[in-house]
């Protein structure tokens, strides 16, 4: 296959993604208002996300654990809006869902977006990052709750400036393939990302809204506890990302629905030329 061929075979591809999404999209022939506007990049639910395959190329070369995507052009499939009480009042966390992983077995992959919104609608990019869900972890007491929400008084707990692990716990999560990366390596240890000089820090807490169709009708409601933690992997190259996030669902669809977990990604940061939204 030429150059030419598979640069039209491509395009073919996101062209029939986008066609069947905006099929299911206009489905709807009411007038309801869209809750999906209004965000960076004009991102929408339907929308392409695409990722320059040079970003993903590094993932690899690096030894980083992120399992790249197989694919560099994806569906978004649902938005969420993270806001923390004690943030400034335009900022947001914004999440791009390629794949929302509501069930343990399932994958969850999200581009997220840190960003100030202005009076003039533009918006201060200040850090995208692509997150894929590796393992999710149910505590089982109360200590493990604590561990997560940062409230242990002894011990290791979430906001600690380090965070370790042991070559054998990730064999039990990770592919042969990604395991590979590690070399020779009993553990790996990851640093806290935000303010590193202390010993410890408090996890965000933060809500989170996730729109699964463009309309608000169906998604998610939850509070959130997070920290975030990078690992060099060579010098000059974006750190890989570590995300640890602590989840309480409050409800589903618009119904009442409770869940607890933990879940764990590993990610990489990207830069504004190296993702494209359409």
């Amino acid at each position: 296959m030429g150059f030419l061929d598979a640069l039209h075979l491509g395009r073919n591809v996101v062209a029939e993604k986008l066609a069947a999404v905006k099929a299911a999209v206009e489905k709807h022939t009411d007038n309801r208002e869209r809750q999906d506007l209004g965000l960076p990049f004009k991102a929408t639910i339907g929308g392409v996300l695409m990722i320059n395959s040079i970003a993903m190329t590094r993932v690899s070369i690096f030894g980083s654990l992120l399992h790249a995507p197989s694919d560099s052009s994806m569906v978004i499939k649902a938005i969420s809006r993270i806001r923390n009480e004690n943030w400034p009042k335009n900022r947001t966390i914004y999440r791009y869902y390629l794949e929302t992983g509501d069930q343990a077995d399932e994958r969850e992959i999200f581009v997220q977006v840190l960003a100030d919104s202005g009076s003039d609608g533009m918006f201060d990019v200040k850090e995208i990052l692509y997150f894929d869900r590796f393992h999710r972890d149910f505590p089982q007491d109360a200590s493990q709750i604590a561990f997560y929400k940062g409230t242990t008084r002894k011990g290791d707990r979430l906001g600690d400036s380090k965070y370790y692990f042991a070559r054998n716990t990730l064999e039990g999560v990770l592919s042969s393939d990604v395991m590979k990366q590690l070399g020779d390596k009993t553990e790996v240890v990851y640093d806290r990302s935000i303010s590193p000089g202390q010993n410890f820090v408090p996890p965000i807490v933060a809500t989170e809204v996730r729109l699964d169709d463009p309309y608000g009708e169906k998604g998610q409601r939850q509070e959130l506890a997070f920290m975030s933690y990078n690992r060099v992997l060579v010098e000059g190259i974006p750190p890989e990302q570590l995300l640890i996030e602590f989840t309480v669902v409050q409800s589903h669809d618009g119904a009442r629905e409770e869940g607890v977990y933990a879940d764990f990604y590993i990610g990489m940061a990207l830069n504004e030329r190296e993702v494209t939204f359409a």
